[in-house]
């Protein structure tokens, strides 16, 4: 019976959703450089984690687009099944117009991101920021910065 009790206490103590790794999934974005969103993977740490994404964006009247970005997040604050973290990422963006020559930019977004583990393995995560966007096509220089959101799910294995 004594034996019993410690074994219990460590189970009850231990957080239920340790184990996270490498884990993939969408994020849809708002404001942040081309496209609506894309696949995403991510690799969590113990104090960090990291992102990597790709979106394609063809089709419609303005536009056709590839994104190819890349972040990381330092966890400020962290429960068994969520985190919030503060860190950056930064996307490549190659923009192909209808009318014109192909333009090369550069997104970074820097902001926070909660993730709640609704499960053991799986993540919804939103994030909210400030993004600033330099595109450098033939006729014109801009550099913007907007308000940018995003909101996706994770699998992790």
């Amino acid at each position: 019976m004594k034996a019993a009790i410690p074994f219990a206490m460590f189970l009850c103590a231990s957080p239920a959703f340790a184990q996270r790794g490498l884990g993939v999934g969408a994020e849809g974005t708002l404001g942040s450089g081309v496209g609506e969103g894309g696949a995403a993977v991510v690799y969590d740490l113990d104090s960090i984690y990291v992102e990597g994404s790709l979106a394609f964006a063809t089709g419609d009247a303005v536009s056709d687009s590839v994104t190819l970005g890349a972040g990381c997040f330092y966890k400020v604050a962290s429960t068994s099944s969520s985190d919030f973290g503060l860190g950056g990422s930064a996307s490549l963006l190659f923009i192909d117009p209808p009318i014109g020559d192909a333009d090369i930019g550069v997104s970074v977004d820097v902001g926070g991101k909660i993730r709640a583990f609704v499960v053991e393995n799986v993540a919804v995560q939103v994030g909210l920021g400030l993004n600033i966007v330099l595109i450098d096509d033939t006729e014109t220089f801009t550099l913007s910065s907007r308000l940018a959101g995003s909101a996706g799910m994770v699998y992790f294995f």
